[in-house]
């Protein structure tokens, strides 16, 4: 007999949250690059993010 409940997901669990505020424009925004991406807008908000992440760390930091 198996456990009742969903099975486990493969990979790093992910436990923070970061959340922002968007307008209504800025959310049909990210949802129509999300469905044009063909992903799930949280995955790919996730890895846009990171992507730009590691894209900053890469460049000299600026001068003021």
């Amino acid at each position: 007999m198996s456990p009742a409940g969903r099975p486990p997901i493969s990979g790093d669990s992910k436990e923070e949250r970061v959340v922002i505020r968007v307008n209504e424009a800025e959310r049909e925004q990210l949802d129509a690059a999300a469905a044009l991406a063909g992903k799930p807008i949280s995955t790919w908000a996730r890895e846009e993010l990171l992507r730009l992440a590691a894209e900053s760390a890469k460049k000299p930091a600026r001068r003021k």
